[in-house]
């Protein structure tokens, strides 16, 4: 059994549960057996590219995104070949984020995919929200497509929403160029439950982390970030 098809199988059970679909939903779908839907997802037979391409329609993914080399990407061919990388984000091309959500109590989780540079020495970042497996970032709540630039101090990150044109979102990362494993961030963009404008503190890392009480004490915010807060009149983060 070919371990591209067994990756390949993995992913698409991950999306297609996250999308609340069974297998003869799908199946039904894509006018595909409920067998033969297992078997892709099993990895025991090959997907043509056409049934790739209505699998993906279907589950609101890209082609590239459901095939295995895009969550085995490779530093070595899309590191970008620009001048003054920060050293956090230099020879690595996946990181990941984590935030506070009050609303559910709970920590949010994401990973970002650093694809290729352009002319411009803009980068294409791939931000995926909310996910469930670091392995498979691809089954995740929201999926966002953005240009990463780097500045002297601060690392800018344009986001838009996959599936809602109205959501574009800001990423400041301060001091990008400082030698630490991780940097704080703030995102600015348009929340839901309910739809509003809203800025969130954000941790950055190069290696997952541990999703307990500790790292939670440190996503929430502080007293000192309400001091800072009431003094500006703004949001910070330092």
């Amino acid at each position: 059994m070919s371990e591209y098809l067994m990756e390949l199988g993995s992913i698409l059970r991950n999306v297609r549960k996250l999308r609340g679909l069974t297998v003869q939903q799908l199946a039904d779908k894509i006018q595909k057996s409920k067998s033969t839907l297992s078997k892709y997802e099993r990895g025991e037979i090959a997907i043509d590219i056409l049934t790739i391409n209505e699998i993906s329609q279907v589950l609101k993914i890209s082609i590239d995104e459901l095939l295995p080399k895009f969550s085995n990407i490779s530093s070595q061919h899309c590191q970008p070949s620009i001048v003054n990388v920060p050293s956090f984000f230099k020879n690595n091309t996946r990181f990941y984020s984590y935030y506070y959500d009050g609303r559910n109590k709970d920590i949010i989780c994401s990973t970002l995919l650093v694809k290729k540079a352009h002319d411009d020495n803009s980068i294409s970042v791939h931000m995926y929200m909310n996910i469930k497996d670091i392995n498979y970032p691809q089954a995740c709540e929201n999926t966002y497509y953005g240009l990463m630039t780097h500045h002297d101090i601060i690392t800018r990150i344009d986001f838009i929403n996959r599936d809602t044109s109205i959501e574009k979102a800001t990423i400041a990362i301060l001091s990008p160029f400082v030698e630490n494993d991780e940097r704080w961030g703030l995102w600015s963009g348009i929340s839901t439950r309910p739809v509003m404008p809203a800025s969130i503190k954000m941790l950055f890392t190069k290696t997952p982390q541990k999703i307990d009480i500790a790292l939670k004490k440190k996503l929430m915010l502080t007293q000192e970030d309400y001091k800072l807060i009431k003094l500006y009149n703004m949001f910070t983060v330092f």
